[in-house]
């Protein structure tokens, strides 16, 4: 798991932005040899919903500064295949969600919603 994050985080497209303290915006560029796209699908590679997450709690981390352990999923939606060499744009806003700490996510891909969910973190 941990080179899949590490892969994740080395297909960042420059540094994170912060929009305003409580959000975050990040680039990522996932590549054909991006170890996420092996055996989905084969000859057809789509970023799996799971590497989505992983980059946005990934995005998130980076804001916050610590370790997060996710706790649930919530309202996710993926709308759009994302497919090598595709730039997306990943937003995370902070949320509390049934009270405890949380962020809204969206994935955009070519000016399109690619996905959005809700995530919640516990201590």
């Amino acid at each position: 798991m941990n080179e899949l994050i590490n892969a994740v985080k080395r297909s960042a497209v420059g540094p994170a932005q912060r929009k305003n303290p409580g959000t975050i915006i990040g680039r990522y560029m996932f590549k054909d040899d991006f170890p996420g796209f092996s055996g989905h699908f084969p000859g057809y590679p789509i970023l799996p919903a799971v590497v989505q997450m992983i980059a946005a709690q990934c995005l998130i981390e980076e804001q916050k500064d610590l370790p997060l352990k996710l706790s649930s999923i919530h309202n996710a939606k993926f709308l759009q295949e994302i497919r090598p060499g595709d730039e997306i744009l990943i937003q995370c806003a902070d949320r509390q969600i049934e009270g405890a700490m949380g962020s809204r996510v969206e994935i955009y891909s070519g000016g399109k919603t690619a996905a959005s969910f809700l995530m919640n973190f516990s201590s």
